[in-house]
């Protein structure tokens, strides 16, 4: 935790929740520092996203006999949707463990984007991405249009 936040909180004698606005405040500005000229779309666009923790999502896959837990790369909200996102080596979109991951992925998707809807909540959608896809000028909708299920 940022010293910063900490001098802070303890100055004003913040509550939890008080907090807790200051720390996301903090992650907001290490992301898209305040400065003239900044694209604040792109930056917000960046706070949406994190890295899986490990049994974070309870996604498996059957290879043989072998059920293995499956852990997606990347998963970013945005535009009323939550995306579960797949880099792979282009020379690896079509190996038979990534495939099988892929299946099982989309069917947690779909299963997520059922239970969702019944309670208002954003649909899920699966992309696998050949890493020759990714660039600087390729975002997340133009992603999910070429390479989203």
């Amino acid at each position: 935790m940022n010293r910063h936040v900490n001098a802070i909180a303890g100055r004003l004698s913040l509550r939890p929740p008080q907090r807790r606005s200051l720390e996301l405040l903090e992650r907001v500005t290490e992301i898209a520092p305040p400065k003239k000229g900044a694209d604040v779309a792109a930056a917000l666009e960046a706070i949406g996203w994190f890295k899986p923790a490990k049994g974070q999502f309870p996604i498996f896959y059957r290879q043989g006999a072998d059920h293995l837990e499956y852990q997606p790369d990347f998963v970013a909200e945005a535009d009323g949707a939550i995306y579960m996102l797949e880099p792979k080596a282009s020379n690896e979109m079509e190996d038979s463990t990534v495939l099988l991951k892929k299946e099982s992925a989309i069917k947690w998707c779909q299963n997520a984007s059922d239970n969702a809807a019944k309670h208002g909540g954003k649909s899920w959608r699966y992309a696998l991405i050949p890493h020759t896809a990714i660039a600087d000028n390729m975002t997340l909708k133009g992603l999910m249009e070429k390479f989203g299920v």
